[in-house]
């Protein structure tokens, strides 16, 4: 036999039973859950995930971010930074074109040249020797690259760094070549008396 509602039953109390529409002073006891809740604190013991690739047009990933690129992917990191990463360091900072960085280094172009055959020269032996020392750096950084972009930047590196020291060698070489050429010119001509600094300085292209 079905008993009836027993509002006596301690089992039948309830708020919104004694009270058939919620009052303002029950509703004021609920709590309301922020708007924008703050971000749980991360666990400082739990694993660290990799950071996910961004989408690069001129690169390929090859679905493993473990350090290791293949023969095309290096190809093409050397060939970036050998050639439009160069370019970018003469006339660009991190914001892009640069009127200051492009004036920087046509005064350096231009007191260069002003320095004669000699300054040309120093130029090229100090050229190589930071040139060398970035390629040795850079390949430290590919031999020990733990993710994928690591080793594309490694790669790029090595194509500045050889950049670096081939420009480097050809300043040389045509300096000591200029230098030479004077020299001799001076000592075919004694009856013009070319003091030291005409001798290492003047341009004797021929």
């Amino acid at each position: 036999m079905a008993m009836g509602f027993n509002p006596y039953d301690p089992m039948n109390k309830s708020e919104y039973m004694t009270y058939m529409l919620p009052t303002d002073a029950f509703i004021s006891t609920v709590p309301i859950p922020p708007a924008n809740p703050s971000p749980v604190p991360a666990d400082p013991n739990s694993p660290q995930l990799s950071p996910q690739l961004k989408e690069d047009k001129y690169y390929k990933f090859d679905g493993t971010d473990d350090g290791q690129i293949n023969k095309w992917e290096k190809l093409k990191a050397f060939a970036k930074g050998s050639t439009y990463n160069v370019l970018k360091t003469l006339f660009c900072d991190d914001k892009g074109f640069s009127l200051k960085r492009t004036a920087l280094t046509l005064g350096g172009a231009a007191l260069l040249g002003l320095t004669g055959p000699v300054g040309v020269a120093v130029a090229g032996g100090v050229g190589l020797v930071a040139g060398l020392t970035n390629f040795v750096n850079a390949c430290k950084l590919s031999n020990t690259a733990q993710h994928d972009s690591d080793a594309r930047v490694a790669y790029e590196k090595l194509g500045e760094a050889s950049t670096t020291m081939g420009l480097s060698l050809f300043g040389g070489f045509k300096g000591l070549k200029f230098l030479k050429n004077n020299i001799k010119f001076a000592k075919a001509n004694p009856a013009s008396n070319f003091t030291l600094r005409q001798k290492v300085h003047k341009w004797k292209l021929s």
